[in-house]
């Protein structure tokens, strides 16, 4: 999935310029500007070998449960995009065990300078709510992104109803609140058009759809006493 770019109409994160632009696409100038950018980076910071091996063993140990996210914290910092792009998505991997702390610094960074960073925190978030064996925590994420702008809410959606096909209820009842409680009508519709498709897979169990028609019910009824 394009992050931020499903859209239509809504998001400007891309400007369309003429076809003399040698760079060619929007995409190819930002990659352009950010390699730019590590390069100048690498040069002010030289992380050099030692540097990067030490940074991969602390996220492959925190993937195995050996380091606690207070060792990798100092990465979502960095001034390498890829250095916090990847301990962004460790976040997400070990989803399970997230905490209160970890999905804060990760939701953070949906507003970072690089889109591949947003992008996994985008998906990280997703994750966390959808897996983390702690309620609290689930419920943080939801929080952060029912806060997030319409083009990052609409690609949540979307993240959220594959972990719902999976079998999570954490996400299904997210996406159910964004159907029922959020202001946007887009983003309600484009719920409701994942809940459809979620029923219809016959992947929610019967008490979710009950609840889910019980809200439709509602909102139906609130609906027809607002034109009388």
């Amino acid at each position: 999935m394009n992050n931020m770019a499903n859209c239509p109409a809504l998001c400007n994160h891309v400007v369309h310029q003429g076809a003399l632009d040698p760079l060619g696409s929007p995409s190819k100038r930002q990659r352009f500007a950010y390699d730019i950018q590590d390069r100048d980076v690498i040069q002010a910071d030289p992380p050099c070998l030692e540097k990067s091996r030490t940074f991969a063993y602390d996220i492959e140990q925190f993937k195995e449960g050996k380091k606690s996210f207070a060792d990798i914290a100092h990465h979502l910092a960095s001034k390498n995009r890829n250095f916090r792009r990847e301990a962004v998505e460790a976040v997400g991997f070990a989803s399970a065990n997230a905490t209160i702390q970890s999905t804060k610094h990760v939701g953070r960074l949906l507003s970072d300078v690089a889109p591949c960073v947003r992008q996994a925190a985008l998906k990280s978030l997703c994750a966390v709510l959808a897996k983390s064996a702690d309620q609290t925590v689930s419920e943080t994420a939801r929080r952060i992104l029912v806060k997030a702008d319409t083009c990052t809410k609409y690609d949540a959606i979307e993240l959220l109803a594959s972990h719902a096909m999976e079998g999570s209820r954490q996400a299904f009842q997210a996406i159910d609140w964004y159907h029922s409680q959020d202001k946007d009508p887009m983003i309600q519709l484009k719920a409701e058009a994942e809940k459809t498709i979620i029923f219809a897979a016959g992947v929610a169990t019967e008490d979710l759809c009950q609840e889910g028609l019980k809200i439709s019910s509602a909102k139906a009824l609130q609906a027809l006493r607002k034109c009388r």
